[in-house]
């Protein structure tokens, strides 16, 4: 996965992109969809090879815009969107964070995407606060409003009792730092992209010590994350917030709100 910030300004973004798809690599490409021109031209070069592009829509329109920041943001995203949507060796997935800006607008978002893009895969991620999302992330006690009006947000919590749900249950708490990391410019290793807490951060630099040394030789504190079973901390069991963990268990969320 190439994220950021966002992947396609990065002046070598086609060169590394290329190497990991013509080395058998199953690539995923995040991005806030502003770039259609290199997007395209990476298109345009892997067509023999399936690839998949996670594009970033925060809501219709000036929302969209004013959340960006940028006044033409949604057309440029819309083009990017329709562009990626020619190429049939392309999974397209379209991101929203649901924030305070968008969260009355989401329903609209929905029926919008199924109509313009119904072969895209629509996801829906909570806005916790961390870094710069202070301003337009939710605090706990928004939180039960949010899960009144987007409870989709909230449903793997709900039905995890289920037979159904119950075999897609990990066994471990979450994936972060037990099949996948995130790779730091300065080569260190920390378990998922918002993961920004020094306590989250492998013992080891992946520049100094090589990938693979980094990521078996992680350190006390990620080596008892991927031995942690859902909730069976401590901290966990006597938290009054633990339901807000949703069927997650997200260490970065606990971590902020706690």
């Amino acid at each position: 996965a190439l994220t950021g910030g966002e992947a396609t300004i990065h002046p070598q973004f086609l060169d590394i992109s290329l190497f990991l798809i013509k080395n058998g690599f199953d690539v995923c490409v995040f991005t806030n969809g502003y770039n259609c021109r290199i997007i395209k031209e990476l298109l345009e070069q892997c067509k023999e090879y399936h690839l998949t592009i996670k594009v970033s829509l925060d809501g219709l329109g000036d929302t969209h815009n004013q959340i960006r920041g940028k006044q033409n943001a949604y057309s440029r995203v819309i083009e990017t969107l329709e562009t990626i949507s020619k190429y049939p060796n392309v999974t397209l997935y379209i991101s929203t964070s649901v924030l305070r800006q968008n969260i009355d607008e989401i329903a609209a978002l929905d029926r919008f995407l199924i109509n313009k893009f119904p072969n895209a895969i629509h996801t829906k991620d909570l806005a916790f606060p961390l870094g710069n999302a202070n301003d337009c992330a939710f605090t706990i006690d928004e939180l039960t409003v949010v899960d009144k009006k987007i409870p989709e947000l909230f449903v793997s919590r709900r039905t995890s009792e289920t037979k159904e749900t119950s075999r897609a249950v990990t066994p471990v708490r979450c994936t972060g730092g037990v099949s996948q990391c995130t790779v730091m410019p300065d080569g260190n290793l920390k378990i998922c992209n918002a993961a920004c807490d020094k306590q989250f951060y492998f013992k080891h630099n992946a520049y100094s010590k090589g990938l693979k040394y980094a990521w078996f030789h992680c350190g006390k504190a990620i080596n008892k994350y991927r031995h942690e079973k859902p909730k069976n901390t401590a901290e966990c069991k006597k938290c009054n917030l633990q339901e807000h963990c949703m069927g997650s268990n997200c260490r970065v969320l606990s971590w902020v709100y706690t």
